[in-house]
């Protein structure tokens, strides 16, 4: 029954991860850096050797990438739901998330009021 369900569970939060990927890249850049962005991260020998290793890298991945989306949002709460959901999983995820809290926090956060609430709301979620 499991092993079913496990690969099938594994191969669509890949898939969605994949998604969430391009649509940020298209959102940022433009549809022509987003295809040679997907392009490249589909034939990238990590995205190879990690997807497909375990569901706990996929799930890692998953969340990093909806954390990056989340970035220029001006909901913090869902930057700290998303990267501590993936720290979670996996406890090495925090090398990827801090340079994204550092710069949400030092170049997005402009003035003592947004920083204090960024900082709050990461005390209160962590």
């Amino acid at each position: 029954f499991l092993g079913i369900y496990i690969p099938i569970l594994h191969s669509l939060l890949t898939s969605i991860g994949d998604l969430v990927f391009y649509t940020y890249v298209k959102k940022i850049y433009g549809i022509k850096i987003a295809y040679y962005s997907i392009l490249c991260r589909l034939i990238s020998w990590y995205s190879i050797y990690s997807c497909t290793r375990s569901l706990t890298n996929s799930i890692e991945e998953l969340f990093t990438i909806f954390c990056l989306a989340s970035i220029d949002s001006k909901k913090f709460w869902a930057l700290h739901i998303f990267g501590f959901t993936s720290f979670i999983f996996r406890s090495t995820a925090a090398i990827n998330l801090i340079p994204i809290y550092a710069y949400k926090f030092f170049i997005l956060c402009n003035d003592i009021k947004s920083k204090l609430k960024f900082f709050i709301q990461f005390i209160l979620i962590g």
